[in-house]
């Protein structure tokens, strides 16, 4: 059941990315082919969000904004809080539609270790654990499978992004 939440999470957010058009800018002094972003967001209207909506809220404003696929070279500006809400939410997404193997077919890992920093900030150290293990077992299939069972069974990291994103408004 958490596959299918998940994933349909995924599509109301490509979807709603499409009904808007992208909203995508870079900054004057960047460099053209690296895409960097501008996050133009204030805390003030993340914290207008609602709890149920403003990891969703971040996630959708990111990817609005990226050109393409998002990599830790592609949005170096970012603010720290929005890439670990943006790392960990991919993970999830993925790894909660497809397991592991998904993730690493989707976004090559980009974001792995970010992750997993971002995972143990939030309190969800069995994540992290988990992402760590899947790094050193991307090539075995079979040992990721036996991980994705291991990642429905934690359940997600959303309550402590959320009190994240709540408590340091300085990261956003």
């Amino acid at each position: 059941m958490k596959k299918i939440v998940l994933f349909s999470g995924l599509m109301v957010a490509i979807f709603v990315m499409i009904q808007r058009g992208s909203n995508v800018t870079t900054s004057a002094n960047s460099d053209p082919s690296r895409g960097a972003v501008v996050w133009d967001l204030s805390y003030q209207e993340i914290a207008a969000v609602p709890d149920d909506e403003v990891e969703f809220f971040i996630v959708q404003e990111v990817a609005a904004r990226m050109p393409g696929d998002f990599t830790n070279e592609a949005a170096p500006d970012l603010p720290p809080g929005v890439r670990a809400v943006y790392a960990t939410w991919e993970v999830e997404a993925q790894v909660g539609n497809g397991g592991f193997d998904q993730y690493f077919e989707n976004t090559d890992g980009a974001l792995a270790d970010e992750a997993v920093l971002a995972f143990r900030l939030f309190g969800a150290s069995g994540l992290a654990d988990l992402v760590e293990q899947a790094l050193a077992q991307r090539q075995n299939i079979d040992a990721l499978g036996r991980l994705d069972e291991r990642f429905y069974e934690l359940g997600s990291a959303q309550a402590g992004r959320i009190r994240f994103i709540r408590q340091h408004p300085e990261s956003f």
